[in-house]
């Protein structure tokens, strides 16, 4: 049996309407460079995905332009959703990835995965039938609350993880979850579970969070300002 090979599906066709921007929020400039510049630039070093599937939506140019010194990176239509983009970045891979091959899958708005979290979860993949994907460990108190914001329960955190990107499943797999379009998942673990397969947690980083708000953009430059002092 020959080695799995990997690739990665990057949707960027969101419009990010939570930042109140005029730019979708994957090219909001961050210490100079648009995030989806952060994020291609880290997934490309860590140097063992054969191609890097950039999905945009319809009439982006910008993603292309961004994308162009990447001898990798394929650009295709998103979706009008994020799970509708995924699925059109699967079929990129169409006659390529083989069923066994793995799939991660990255927010594009995730701009400070490192190459040790990449590599982590490759090297988590190694024993995997299913597949894997990055998370913390949840370190607030969790409270569940009605309609009005009244609180109903306090939730045990013992066994809760927040999860993030990539998450990485084989090709095969991936395809038979979101399969179902009528299913809205919100990740490709959910669709993944959906199956009744298991799906493994390896941790992450606090700092490969995703930015949804203005205050996560402040972050992510004070982080990124901090790493090239």
């Amino acid at each position: 049996m020959s080695e799995p090979k990997y690739y990665v599906i990057i949707p960027s066709a969101g419009s990010g309407s939570r930042m109140h921007a005029k730019l979708p929020k994957q090219y909001l400039p961050l210490n100079g460079k648009p995030i989806l510049a952060y994020t291609l630039e880290h997934l490309s070093a860590a140097q063992f995905f054969e191609a890097m599937i950039l999905v945009l939506s319809e009439h982006d140019t910008r993603g292309a332009v961004i994308a162009h010194p990447y001898e990798n990176v394929k650009t295709v239509a998103g979706g009008r959703r994020r799970v509708d983009s995924v699925r059109n970045g699967l079929r990129a891979l169409e006659g390529i990835a083989t069923p066994d091959d793995w799939v991660f899958v990255h927010d594009a708005a995730r701009p400070l995965i490192s190459v040790e979290a990449l590599t982590a979860l490759k090297d988590a993949l190694v024993n995997e039938p299913v597949g894997a994907i990055l998370g913390v460990p949840v370190r607030d108190t969790v409270k569940l609350c009605d309609a009005e914001g009244v609180i109903t329960k306090t939730v045990d955190r013992k066994h809760l993880w927040a999860a993030q990107t990539p998450q990485a499943f084989r090709y095969g797999i991936l395809v038979k979850a979101l399969a179902d379009e009528a299913q809205p998942f919100t990740d490709e673990a959910s669709a993944v579970e959906h199956l009744g397969l298991r799906v493994h947690m390896v941790e992450g980083s606090v700092t490969n969070f995703k930015v949804t708000y203005p205050e996560d953009l402040r972050l992510a430059a004070a982080l990124l300002s901090k790493e090239l002092a």
